[in-house]
């Protein structure tokens, strides 16, 4: 019978080593990994959204803010240059007034009125009739989702976003909310959104990167990555700088007024109504490593596993190699067929073969591609990374685009803006013409006045 005994120097023909790992870095301080690339490739993403969210920024201040707001240039004769200034300005040096008459809200307020009227309870549909019931039931837990996260209402707020940016996104997790650890959906703002500025598939197919910045107070970024570490949270602490919480009454000042400009202007630092907080960067990104493909035919599974994994797996099978030899051995010698037959090497060789394919486990070296997260510091400190938890290998950041076929963002409202300004400057033009032409005038000849009749009597007779 063959010998199938395992060598001591088995484990070193089998290579453990990824020749692809993006996701391994080597770089540590205080216990936690440096990724500078990561964070260099999100800013990346993000300021090459600038013109878009300058575009954004200006659909707002058409919709709900001035839309007479606009920078134009006039000549200034005292100066003796063109110099900017603003359009409401302008008109008020040349005695107009500038009016409005927004017809973009209007229209928004129409689409979402509509479809507020056509709202209906998410269902699912089972397409097996035996799996009905279960279509039931994930029907009842989709409605809990809903009511659960209010997502009627931020679907009408999504509406309207992706209207005015051409861009609706959010993140779904299951996390802790008021004492309960339950699937909630967060909302993302344009202004805090990044994605792949390489994608070129409208669908999204090829995105590699996609993130979020977030700002928390250091309490709130210390309860949610120290892990119950109070090692871990002391390094959390020197990351960020020991910067404490201020109160959150300190800082109530004119930068946190409703009318403010609280968009996000900078990639690393909170500024405006979020300056006493911290700042944490979100990245999903797509990595790549060399892995393994297993199919165990015994138990009729298969999976991915790590090439560290061959060494058990070929133990197992050298096991398995010898379970298969001793049970052939014994169906032949049932047949009355000894090793010292000459039909015997044949006979074990054939059946021992039959098993193997049925019994033996086989593998494959694959690159696999998956998504995994990191929460950088400003400083590029991976204060929590790993391989994404979902059994379907996605992300859990949703979003939807307005891409033209030049792959930029087109949201509706820039188009009608145009339109609008027309409208408000013929208005304007006629609020103008109203209020210096000349009403009620008579005109009479002095030389036609008879002898009798005087200015003063055609008042009275006009009047």
């Amino acid at each position: 019978m063959p010998n199938f005994k395992l060598r001591k120097q088995y484990a070193s023909k089998y290579r453990t080593t990824p020749l692809v790992d993006t996701q391994k870095q080597d770089q540590q301080f205080r216990g936690f990994e440096y990724r500078t690339d990561i964070l260099a490739q999100a800013y990346n993403c993000w300021e090459s959204l600038f013109y878009w969210r300058e575009q954004c920024r200006r659909n707002d201040m058409f919709v709900y803010g001035n839309q007479w707001g606009d920078y134009t240039q006039y000549f200034n004769d005292e100066l003796g240059r063109w110099v900017n200034i603003r359009e409401d300005k302008l008109l008020l040096m040349q005695g107009g007034i500038p009016l409005t008459n927004n017809v973009l809200l209007s229209i928004m307020n129409t689409v979402t009125g509509l479809f507020i009227g056509n709202q209906t309870e998410p269902i699912v549909i089972a397409r097996a009739r035996d799996k009905q019931e279960a279509g039931e039931v994930a029907s009842a837990t989709l409605q809990m989702v809903y009511s659960k996260n209010k997502l009627w209402d931020l679907d009408r707020e999504k509406l309207k976003q992706y209207l005015n940016y051409g861009f609706a996104g959010g993140q779904g997790k299951f996390a802790f909310k008021d004492s309960r650890k339950d699937v909630l959906f967060d909302d993302i703002r344009y202004d805090r959104f990044l994605y792949d500025n390489t994608m070129e598939d409208p669908r999204g197919n090829d995105c590699k990167i996609v993130g979020t910045i977030v700002d928390l107070s250091l309490e709130d970024i210390v309860k949610l990555f120290s892990k119950h570490d109070p090692k871990r949270a002391d390094s959390i602490r020197q990351i960020y700088g020991n910067v404490q919480n201020l109160d959150r009454n300190i800082l109530y000042d004119n930068s946190t007024r409703q009318n403010s400009d609280s968009d996000l202007k900078d990639f690393y630092t909170p500024t405006g109504a979020f300056q006493n907080m911290q700042r944490v960067i979100c990245v999903w990104r797509k990595e790549c490593k060399e892995r393994i493909f297993v199919h165990d035919y015994r138990i009729a599974d298969a999976y991915k596993a790590e090439l560290t994994s061959i060494q058990r797996i070929e133990t197992e099978n050298l096991r398995r190699k010898s379970e298969i030899a001793q049970s052939v051995n014994e169906e032949l010698s049932r047949s009355n067929i000894t090793p010292d037959s000459p039909e015997y090497q044949d006979q074990f060789n054939s059946l021992t073969s039959e098993y193997e394919k049925l019994d033996l486990i086989t593998y494959d070296n694959f690159f696999d591609d998956f998504w995994a997260y990191y929460f950088l510091a400003p400083s590029g400190a991976v204060i929590d990374s790993g391989e994404t938890p979902y059994i379907e290998n996605t992300c859990p950041i949703v979003f939807k685009l307005d891409l033209g076929s030049d792959m930029k963002i087109h949201p509706y409202t820039s188009g009608h803006i145009d339109q609008q300004k027309i409208i408000n400057r013929n208005l304007s033009v006629q609020d103008y013409v109203n209020r210096v032409s000349i009403k009620g005038a008579v005109f009479y000849d002095e030389d036609a006045l008879g002898d009798d009749v005087t200015i003063a009597d055609l008042f009275i007779l006009f009047l």
